[in-house]
């Protein structure tokens, strides 16, 4: 785990393609430039309906926010609903409490506060809509999808301005050691690049070494 913290999204997500895996996550976006994240998924599945359809006591977002272990990264399956599961509040708890991320295939409100905080929010939609009488906790620890993508509790979810990735937990030392390669690679081709040499013949000699 600690060793995919140092990889980029780009370069986990070649990996997955090469493995078959899957795992690219396109339309959720960080709230703010420069957040990164890698940690295991703690999933929770939101039912999101017209406003009135739930009560205040639904709205359980303690049920996501207070219950992750540290390190954990909140996943939230609303599918894709313009509705926000969380604000600035309960982001701050997420912060404090140690979770290494929250990431939201739905929505979040609050995004001036959020953004100051620099922690790493991920979501579809950033809009002032609350989730109070408009959604209600389904489950959490379940199998989700976010944006089309199958995660389960425990998945390693990595994020970072390119976009999120999912690794499957049982391809995690696999993809770890493949993203290595791949890393180390492209840090020598940067090398062969700033002292001069050609894009191809950079690649070549780096696929060599």
């Amino acid at each position: 785990m600690s060793a995919l913290r140092g990889f980029g999204s780009s370069t986990v997500g070649a990996v997955l393609d090469d493995l078959g895996l899957g795992g690219l996550i396109t339309h959720i976006r960080p709230v703010a430039p420069g957040l990164r994240f890698a940690g295991p998924a703690f999933t929770a599945k939101l039912e999101v309906a017209e406003l009135g359809t739930f009560t205040e006591g639904d709205f359980k977002i303690g049920d996501y926010i207070d219950q992750p272990p540290p390190g954990a990264v909140v996943a939230i399956d609303m599918g894709g609903a313009p509705v926000s599961a969380l604000g600035g509040i309960a982001t701050r708890v997420a912060q404090l409490r140690g979770l290494a991320a929250i990431v939201i295939d739905g929505g979040s409100r609050d995004l001036d506060e959020t953004r100051v905080m620099g922690f790493p929010l991920f979501v579809r939609h950033s809009l002032p809509v609350t989730g109070r009488r408009r959604m209600r906790v389904v489950a959490t620890h379940i199998l989700i999808r976010l944006d089309g993508i199958d995660v389960a509790p425990g998945d390693i979810l990595v994020g970072d301005d390119t976009g999120v990735v999912r690794i499957p937990c049982s391809a995690i030392t696999e993809v770890a050691a493949r993203a290595a390669i791949i890393d180390a690679r492209d840090r020598r081709v940067r090398e062969l690049i700033e002292s001069g040499v050609g894009f191809t013949e950079a690649f070549r000699q780096a696929s060599k070494s």
